[in-house]
C-alpha cells in the first residue's frame, strides 16, 4: 500500500473467484464499508481499522477487494480524502432500505451496541413488532445529512391538525424511536422553537438547504435529564404489589428511570403511565409515577 500525491490510497489489485464464498469476518468488514458508503457517503481505511482492530493495510486490502468485487462503485474524493459512492453503487451485502438504517439505529443505540452471538443452536423464537411506517430512502438520507453538518431542511410536513401539508424550515438534530415509529427532534423555523416531527409524515424529498448555527445545545428539554419515580398502585393487593415489584426489580417499593425530558411524554405512554394520579384501574395500570407533580412541567401531548 502506498499513498499518491493527492493522497489518494493506492489499493492492492486483488485476483479472486466472484463465485468462492467469502469468510465471514472479511464479509462483517465489506458489510460494514457498504454501509458506510450509503449512509455517511466518505469511507476511509480508519473506519473499518476502528470498527475491527485491523491494520491500516489490511482495511486497504478490504477496499480494494470491494473494488475488485464491484469495479467503479466507489470513487477517490481528493477534497475529502476518502471514498465516495460511485455511479454504479448500489449495495450487495445490504438491502439499502430506511427500515434497515433505522433497526441499526436501535441496536447502536444500545448501551453496550449491537451484539452477535454465535451458538449452533437457539430457542424459537417470536417477535411482536408495531406495523411499520413508510418511508422514503431519500428522504432518511437527507436528514442524517442535515444531522451530521449542521444544515437546515426545507420540507412539506403532513400533520393530523391540517387539510394540506405545510412547508417548513426545519434544524434537526437527532432521530429518536419512541418505541412505535420515527421522528426527528429539530429546530423549527416556523414556529420559534424546538419541536418532533415525524418522519412518516414528510411528503417528498426533503431540500438540505445552507449551514445554521442552531443546534442541541439550545434546545432545553433535550439537554434536560428528569428522574422518574415508578411504583405498584396503590390500588393492588399486598400479594399483587409484590408480583409487579418483582416484575420490574424495586426496591423498597419503587424503580426509577433516567431520561431526556423531551422524550417523557414517549415513555408514559410506551408504559400506559399518567400523568393524573391513580387514573386507570389497578389491574389495567399496574404501576404508577410517585413523583408526577415535578414531571409535570416536562409533559405536553
Amino acid at each position: 500500500m502506498r499513498l499518491s500525491r493527492s493522497g489518494e490510497i493506492k489499493l492492492p489489485i486483488h485476483v479472486i473467484d466472484k463465485e468462492a464464498p467469502l469468510k465471514w469476518e472479511v464479509r462483517q468488514r465489506l458489510t460494514l464499508l457498504e454501509a458506510t458508503v450509503l449512509w455517511t457517503d466518505c469511507l476511509g481505511t480508519r473506519d473499518l481499522v476502528n470498527a475491527f482492530g485491523i491494520s491500516r493495510v489490511q482495511a486497504s486490502n478490504d477496499i480494494g477487494l470491494y473494488l475488485t468485487l464491484f469495479p467503479g462503485s466507489l470513487l477517490y474524493d481528493r477534497s475529502r480524502k476518502c471514498y465516495r459512492a460511485g455511479s454504479s453503487f448500489q449495495p450487495h451485502f445490504l438491502r439499502g432500505t430506511p427500515e434497515e438504517f433505522l433497526h441499526l439505529l436501535k441496536s447502536a443505540a444500545g448501551p453496550d451496541g449491537p451484539v452477535l452471538v454465535l451458538l449452533g443452536e437457539l430457542p424459537p423464537v417470536e417477535i411482536v413488532s408495531p406495523l411499520e411506517r413508510e418511508l422514503r430512502l431519500d428522504t432518511l438520507q437527507a436528514i442524517s445529512q442535515a444531522i451530521r453538518e449542521s444544515r437546515c431542511l426545507q420540507l412539506d410536513y403532513q400533520s393530523l391538525n391540517r387539510e394540506a401539508p405545510v412547508t417548513h424550515t426545519l434544524v434537526p438534530h437527532a432521530l429518536v424511536y419512541n418505541g412505535y415509529r420515527w421522528h426527528m427532534r429539530a429546530y423549527s423555523e416556523s414556529h420559534g422553537e424546538f419541536r418532533d416531527f415525524v418522519l412518516a409524515r414528510i411528503q417528498g424529498k426533503p431540500l438540505l438547504r445552507e449551514i445554521r448555527d442552531q443546534n442541541a445545545a439550545a434546545d432545553t428539554a433535550w439537554q434536560t435529564y428528569v428522574t422518574l419515580r415508578i411504583g405498584p398502585h396503590p390500588g393492588l393487593t399486598p400479594a399483587q404489589r409484590a408480583v409487579i415489584e418483582d416484575d420490574f426489580g424495586m426496591q423498597q417499593g419503587e424503580v426509577t428511570k433516567r431520561l431526556r425530558a423531551a422524550l417523557l411524554p414517549y415513555f408514559l405512554r410506551l408504559m400506559h403511565l399518567e400523568i393524573e394520579p391513580h387514573a386507570g384501574s389497578a389491574r389495567e395500570q399496574q404501576i404508577v409515577l410517585l413523583n408526577a407533580e415535578e414531571l409535570r412541567p416536562w409533559v405536553r401531548f
